[in-house]
């Protein structure tokens, strides 16, 4: 699956891929991608540190999302499995927007709607 179908699904049909709408389920079915799809995913941990940080970082891209998220800016962060819902619910929408972002700039933006099925798809 290319990334911006995986992008698509995730925007429009999230639980027929996710069991939750947790952050942690969407961070561990996102490196479940990435690592069973050799590369498509190549390069987001230091695309997501430019972006959100402003330069490179060694932390893992979910991690620089919760510290950069203004609930944790001078506190602690919890695990990711432990995030308040509302604030998990906040680093879905923005992981979303990150990764529409990302596939766009790569030339592989979501489609508006997927081909039906025989349907040529160009």
């Amino acid at each position: 699956m290319r990334l911006g179908v995986l992008v698509f699904h995730l925007t429009r049909r999230r639980r027929m891929y996710l069991p939750d709408d947790s952050f942690a389920s969407l961070v561990a079915f996102i490196e479940g991608f990435s690592a069973g799809t050799d590369q498509s995913l190549s390069g987001f941990q230091p695309w997501v540190a430019e972006r959100v940080l402003g330069h490179c970082s060694n932390r893992v891209w979910w991690t620089i999302l919760i510290e950069a998220h203004p609930m944790f800016r001078d506190v602690p962060t919890p695990p990711v499995g432990r995030l308040p819902d509302e604030v998990g619910q906040d680093l879905v929408g923005r992981t979303i927007e990150l990764l529409t972002a990302f596939a766009t700039e790569r030339g592989d933006p979501p489609p508006e709607r997927l081909p039906a099925p025989g349907e040529i798809s160009t």
